[in-house]
């Protein structure tokens, strides 16, 4: 089972949040995915890695100066948060 929420974080910030309550990803694992999502050269170099929407999401939000941040334990959930800038009027 899964959930969204977004919200405006500050007057600044729109904030998604992905909860999954899943599988979860193991610390090794999660910090793998961490490094590959901190290199975007790499992702650039290797489009293949961008079947992973993962990989895709983080790079837009980038592109959005936003930020994304994945916290997991294994067997228990999985919750991605990603932070974007916004201008409110």
């Amino acid at each position: 089972m899964f959930t969204v929420k977004n919200y405006i974080k500050s007057d600044n910030i729109l904030q998604f949040r992905i909860h999954d309550t899943g599988s979860g990803i193991s610390k090794e694992k999660l910090g793998n995915i961490k490094a590959k999502l901190a290199d975007f050269e790499l992702v650039r170099d290797y489009p293949l890695m961008l079947e992973s929407g993962l990989w895709f999401v983080n790079y837009l939000i980038n592109q959005l100066n936003g930020e994304m941040e994945i916290e997991s334990e294994k067997d228990k959930f999985t919750t991605i948060t990603c932070n974007i800038p916004v201008q409110l009027f």
